[in-house]
């Protein structure tokens, strides 16, 4: 699979980044951070090293916490 197919990309509903590797998507954290691009750059060097990815942290797999969501709300 090329570089290219692994964008760094937008889930517009929840605002958090994501990138599909071998057909998983591994979510990345809020969309524009600098936590979001270091994650998405660990996961390319990961990928890129060994041709599979680390399993994403738990946090990463989980949908939005209430918090997350509140602040969303009220914004």
């Amino acid at each position: 699979m090329s570089r290219t197919s692994h964008k760094y990309r937008l889930h517009k509903v929840s605002g958090r980044a994501f990138v599909s590797v071998n057909g998983q998507r591994i979510y990345l954290g809020k969309y524009g951070t600098e936590d979001s691009i270091a994650e998405y750059r660990r996961i390319l060097a990961d990928f890129t090293a060994t041709g599979t990815t680390q399993p994403a942290p738990k946090e990463s797999r989980r949908g939005l916490s209430l918090n997350e969501l509140m602040v969303q709300y009220i914004n």
